[in-house]
């Protein structure tokens, strides 16, 4: 299982990776606040604004979770402020989401085929693909929402928790649907 698991999460990265410049809808303004919000956090410890190590990050007269920016700033600080270094932490979520849709599927089934399938679907899933192609928040969201969902149920209470609050502070949709989550979970 272990080999084919592999396979796929390389198919997963290379899916993203490769192309993800062709993309619609292109760089864009979003990408653009995560890719300099990480710069001036690498610089100065502030966000564009001058806000020191933020929570949010003010953008284009909204707020946004700055925990993309966070990430963001190792693949600035080597790659340099370009959309290849702000566009990998998406790349890579997307790519381990993969790994955590086979973890789950596993931990609820102990089928290795329907892990794998699980696998493959969401690493060879169009939406999924676009959406981890671009520095988007949502990626980040899913998954630590489907980490935290497998850690509760293996019984691992405190990662997940830290894996449900990493989720609220990645995206907004994270606060309504992580508590919703933990309470089916629970019942």
């Amino acid at each position: 299982m272990k080999f084919y698991l592999i396979i796929i999460t390389l198919l997963a990265f290379s899916l993203r990776f490769f192309g993800h410049h062709l993309s619609p809808p292109g760089f864009t303004p979003d990408e653009a606040v995560f890719g300099y919000n990480a710069y001036s956090l690498l610089k100065y410890g502030t966000d564009q604004f001058g806000t020191p190590f933020p929570v949010a990050l003010r953008a284009f007269g909204d707020y946004r979770p700055a925990l993309y920016s966070y990430l963001t700033v190792p693949f600035v600080a080597t790659l340099g402020l370009n959309p290849m270094a702000t566009r990998l932490p998406s790349i890579l979520t997307g790519t381990a989401t993969a790994i955590v849709a086979a973890l789950l599927a596993w931990q609820l089934t102990r089928n290795r085929l329907v892990a794998l399938v699980a696998a493959l679907t969401l690493a060879a899933s169009p939406s999924h693909i676009l959406i981890s192609r671009y520095a988007d928040m949502s990626p980040l969201s899913t998954l630590f929402l489907g980490l935290g969902v497998w850690l509760f149920i293996s019984r691992r209470f405190p990662l997940s928790s830290l894996s449900f609050v990493l989720s609220a502070y990645a995206y907004h949709n994270a606060r309504v649907t992580g508590p919703l989550l933990l309470i089916a979970l629970t019942i």
